[in-house]
């Protein structure tokens, strides 16, 4: 009586990182020394095994960083690094918010608008909401304004209250300019109204002198002077 051998099958093995991280490893079912094996751990979507200068390196398809990749090394490290890669948050970022930016036009058609994160304006907004609700300029290094601005954005970076009092200085100047301009081609008469009031974070007076008039359109213009 004849025993048929076995055909080898297909074997799935579960493999734990010292990170606590799954890999799931596909055999080959051969029982030669050597056989390939097939690595499934998320992070390989993110990596690349090359080999560099001799060495086997794990290459980050993001940002190009180049960790090291033994045998025996796990993929803890690896894990880490996807964690804090910019450059991965940054492409995460943007599609999120593509497709968060979806909207329908005239003719119910969907469509989806890009969005640009802009460093600039986040912080001139920042510096009109200061002088909007007179919040003092410290509020720009308190950590849980901070930590606000950085869970909206994490490539949001962070100023100093330096930085946003030039800010307010240079929409101070800016916005003096239109209303020289406004006033400069004014025809009609103008009413000037004064305020005075003490500022809720402070203990000085403040006075504000205010310009009346109406523009060629038709349409009543105030501007503060002083």
């Amino acid at each position: 009586m004849s025993s048929a051998t076995p055909t080898p099958q297909l074997v799935d093995v579960v493999h734990v990182d010292d990170d606590g991280q799954t890999e799931n490893v596909i055999s080959d079912g051969s029982s030669k020394r050597g056989s390939t094996r097939k690595l499934r751990s998320i992070v390989w979507d993110h990596f690349e095994k090359k080999i560099i200068n001799g060495e086997q390196k794990a290459v980050c398809n993001h940002c190009n960083s180049k960790l090291v990749s033994r045998q025996n090394d796990g993929t803890k490290h690896l894990h880490d690094h996807m964690k804090s890669c910019f450059m991965k948050k940054q492409k995460d970022i943007n599609h999120y918010m593509t497709k968060l930016n979806t909207v329908k036009d005239d003719k119910g058609h969907s469509k989806v608008e890009s969005f640009v994160f802009d460093q600039d304006v986040t912080r001139k907004t920042i510096a009109r909401a200061i002088v909007k609700h007179e919040y003092p300029l410290s509020i720009v290094d308190h950590e849980g304004f901070r930590e606000i601005l950085s869970s909206l954005n994490p490539m949001w970076k962070h100023v100093s209250r330096n930085t946003i009092k030039k800010e307010i200085l240079d929409l101070y100047e800016n916005e003096k300019a239109k209303n020289l301009n406004a006033l400069a081609s004014n025809q009609s008469r103008l009413a000037i109204t004064t305020d005075m009031w003490i500022a809720d974070t402070q203990t000085k007076g403040y006075m504000a002198v205010t310009g009346h008039f109406i523009d060629d359109s038709w349409t009543l213009r105030s501007l503060v002077f002083r």
